[in-house]
């Protein structure tokens, strides 16, 4: 009787961790982030020309302006995924990204695809590639 109730405790636990390990990571990634560098093209944006980006996570909820138009997008990260993943989906459905990122303390670098495309499996851009990498700082 006693091993049957261990087992579920087990297995329980091992699915609470399983939960709990996407929010972790949703939970570091709340706040404003700027960016900070991007690569396109396998080539570094020099810093006087990088884009004046930034936006604001709350929950899954990502807010920011793009074209003079207030948008907001829902994102779910998934840490358990090899690289990790990163999907982005524009509330309108009009774009939709998917990535892969990783965390350096207060920075996450984020590589994903223009124009909706395949998730990238490596951080690497190049001239046939239509992947971006983006590294964003938390804001403090």
């Amino acid at each position: 009787m006693m091993r049957p109730l261990a087992l579920t405790v087990v297995f329980a636990g091992l699915l609470l961790t399983a939960d709990e390990t996407p929010k972790g990571e949703l939970e570091k990634y709340q706040g404003t982030w700027v960016l900070v560098s991007e690569e396109y093209e396998g080539k570094t944006v020099p810093a006087q020309e990088l884009p004046d980006l930034s936006f604001v996570v709350q929950g899954n909820q990502i807010h920011y302006t793009a074209q003079g138009a207030d948008r907001s997008a829902m994102v779910t990260l998934d840490p358990n995924k090899t690289p990790k993943a990163y999907d982005l989906l524009r509330d309108d459905g009009a774009l939709s990204l998917k990535g892969i990122y990783t965390w350096d303390g207060e920075t996450i670098k984020i590589c994903a695809a223009e124009d909706q495309g395949d998730r990238p499996t490596e951080f690497k851009t190049g001239a046939e590639s239509r992947n971006r990498i983006r590294v964003w700082k938390l804001k403090k």
